[in-house]
């Protein structure tokens, strides 16, 4: 009777011991299924970006279309923080003679200063344009890169706030053609459609 008993407990171990790696084993493909899935919606997620981006640039007078991350070492932003500006990708217009890389590693990342913290503000505020013409815009940090690479005007659109991370992303839209505002209906609804279709696109990415 004993050992009857210690063959039926021992299947019965088994059995349990088999169903509980299967489980475990469940919850790990289940978890790396979902692993998959994300970085694929990443993946997807950064070529719709790319496609936005050289949608704006084909469709509007821009010579450069150039997107951003703003943050500093990852922490909540507070007094005596010390924020930086990232360049992530750029689009070139067919006048803009600089090498992508270069313009990426110039854009590498440098510190920021109070007026560009304060237009990141208003973008994101607003959600709309942050209208930067170089000539008429008081003395700042982002105006002297201006002067210095010859642009005249810029738009600055935030796309994107990542609340775990404490990052911003905004999309910097510029020319070096005097007088270009980017009211050309075309290219109004290029950067209305392109921004658009960005923020979806990082939207999407914590859906």
């Amino acid at each position: 009777m004993d050992q009857f008993l210690g063959i039926i407990l021992t299947a019965f171990m088994g059995v349990v011991a088999f169903i509980a790696r299967d489980t475990y084993v469940r919850i790990i493909n289940k978890k790396k299924r979902s692993k998959d899935v994300k970085m694929l919606h990443g993946l997807r997620a950064i070529v719709l970006v790319g496609e936005a981006m050289d949608m704006i640039k084909e469709n509007t007078p821009a010579e450069r279309v150039l997107l951003l991350e703003v943050a500093d070492s990852g922490e909540v932003p507070r007094p005596g923080s010390r924020m930086f500006s990232r360049a992530i990708d750029v689009k070139l217009g067919h006048h803009d003679s600089k090498p992508r890389q270069d313009i990426l590693a110039h854009y590498g990342e440098f510190l920021i200063d109070q007026a560009y913290i304060d237009m990141v503000i208003e973008a994101k505020r607003t959600q709309r344009a942050y209208k930067f013409e170089v000539d008429k815009h008081p003395p700042c940090l982002l105006k002297s890169i201006y002067i210095d690479e010859e642009i005249k005007y810029s738009e600055i659109h935030h796309v994107y706030s990542d609340t775990e991370k404490w990052r911003q992303y905004i999309l910097s839209i510029s020319t070096n053609k005097e007088g270009e505002h980017f009211t050309d209906a075309k290219a109004r609804a290029a950067i209305d459609i392109g921004v658009n279709a960005i923020r979806n696109a990082f939207a999407s990415i914590k859906s």
